[in-house]
């Protein structure tokens, strides 16, 4: 018996895609636009292959193989990249392209959220002020500082359009993807500067800036003229419309010449807890320990208190414990060695 044709993956998540987009109709944000880049990079891994041909394997090299998904990105994303990945599988099930069962195509793939109990690396000001210095380009600059200032995730920073911005309010109007609310976030006076050299900068080369553009546009793929007509390589003129596809991969070669270290997987999201850990000692100074982190709550837009407290980790504080009890006493710190009297007089003024 013939095996049955069905669809490549490249149509397979058009359709998907575009059944997503149908249900979304009207909300702010394009649920399906993440899709589409996790399934580009699929099709890409498995040479677009006939959906109903993809096998557990094949998932597992694009998590797990050489320049899988692992090698970028974090536990918690690879998570959601599983789920995601899992979505799209049972879309196609229901119509009849695969013969697996969804859930064993992803069943390898094991990862699970980042809320260990492993402390998480954050950065100091010195440090981000050396990843800043890395940077080559005004826009890889004023996007990293986005993050620090604001602790915006960076899905949020990238969906950031011009009319979003208010500086002079020295604000940001954000929209939760999740829940399609809105927010205020301020803007201080040294992300003001970033920001405002890198908007001059981005309307020398589009001309005037309007609201419905990018804060931080994609560039377009170069081309340039060679003896065999247009090849890869030449200039990338930024697209306003368009926002980064892969901020990861801007950020790598900034990690790099940095010289800072970065544990695997860390990478945006790492930038988002130092502004949580920074903000927190800042407030604290002034508000005391449960102020400051209902503070850090309202900044990084959490529902539970106890999702604020894993991101702002305890190394401080354990450091500062380690730092006050080596080489000290403890239980009789209070006591003055004058007073002590030793058991042999006592036990003579006794029997005297």
């Amino acid at each position: 018996m013939a095996r049955k044709t069905t669809p490549n993956i490249s149509i397979a998540a058009r359709r998907y895609c575009a059944q997503l987009a149908a249900q979304a109709s009207g909300e702010v944000r394009d649920p399906a636009r993440d899709r589409r880049s996790l399934l580009n990079r699929f099709r890409l891994s498995c040479r677009d292959m006939q959906v109903g041909s993809v096998a557990p394997g094949h998932v597992e090299d694009f998590f797990y193989g050489d320049g899988g998904l692992s090698e970028t990105c974090d536990r918690t994303t690879l998570a959601k990249y599983r789920s995601q990945m899992l979505d799209f599988f049972r879309f196609c099930k229901r119509r009849e392209w695969l013969t697996r069962e969804p859930a064993a195509l992803v069943d390898g793939i094991r990862e699970r959220s980042t809320r260990s109990g492993r402390q998480r690396q954050r950065l100091d000001r010195a440090q981000i002020r050396q990843l800043l210095d890395a940077c080559e380009t005004r826009r890889e600059r004023a996007l990293v500082y986005f993050v620090g200032s604001t602790g915006l995730r960076i899905s949020e920073a990238v969906a950031m359009r011009i009319g979003s911005m208010r500086l002079e309010h020295e604000e940001l109007r954000i929209i939760v993807p999740k829940t399609h609310t809105e927010y205020i976030v301020p803007i201080t006076t040294d992300h003001e500067r970033e920001l405002r050299a890198w908007l001059v900068e981005y309307q020398e080369e589009v001309g005037p800036l309007r609201r419905e553009y990018r804060l931080f546009p994609a560039r377009k793929q170069g081309a340039a003229k060679g003896h065999f007509g247009i090849i890869p390589g030449g200039p990338r003129d930024l697209a306003p419309l368009n926002p980064i596809s892969n901020p990861t991969m801007l950020l790598d070669p900034i990690k790099e010449r940095s010289g800072l270290y970065f544990e695997k997987g860390d990478g945006w999201h790492t930038i988002r807890r130092s502004f949580a850990r920074l903000l927190y000692d800042t407030a604290r100074v002034e508000h005391g320990h449960g102020h400051a982190i209902r503070i850090v709550q309202a900044a990084l837009n959490h529902k539970n208190l106890e999702t604020t407290e894993q991101y702002l980790g305890l190394t401080a504080e354990r450091d500062e414990y380690a730092s006050m009890m080596k080489g000290r006493d403890f239980l009789i710190a209070e006591v003055d060695p004058a007073k002590i009297v030793s058991m042999v007089d006592r036990k003579a003024a006794a029997n005297g």
